[in-house]
């Protein structure tokens, strides 16, 4: 399988509907761009050597109801995330990002929270299936 490079330029415009797909499996790739504040003016900006991948809806409804277990304002306000996307920073950081559809932008997503990814018990498992799965099978 031969690797996808996309210029910054496809990537903006491709970014929204990568995060805001409902594929079984969702694409991960190494991403820069930025993705902005459902209830801020922050964004936050992904580098290069950055990868992220949305999470299916499994995984997704697995994270969200261990993030609701320890964090029960998730679920509280309506910004219970549509999506949740697992980012490992090129440093080795690893965080679940909350996303919803961005109501200013349709077709866009915006985040609501990150999420510190080394509190919850599957993130190991599920940056093996999104990450290092997919870079053994290209």
């Amino acid at each position: 399988m031969s690797r996808l490079v996309l210029s910054l330029a496809t990537l903006g415009a491709l970014l929204p509907a990568l995060l805001l797909a409902k594929e079984d499996t969702p694409p991960t790739v190494a991403v820069r761009g930025a993705i902005e504040s459902c209830v801020s003016k922050a964004w936050i900006a992904m580098g290069s050597g950055d990868l992220s991948a949305v999470l299916d809806e499994d995984d997704r409804r697995m994270v969200n109801a261990q993030l609701v277990r320890l964090y029960p304002v998730v679920e509280q306000d309506g910004l219970a995330p549509a999506r949740l996307m697992l980012w490992q920073k090129r440093s080795g950081e690893v965080l679940y990002v909350a996303l919803l559809p961005n109501p200013a932008k349709p077709g866009e997503a915006c985040f609501t929270a990150t999420f510190a990814a080394s509190r919850l018990d599957m993130t190991l498992m599920l940056r093996r299936k999104y990450f290092f799965g997919a870079a053994a099978k290209e």
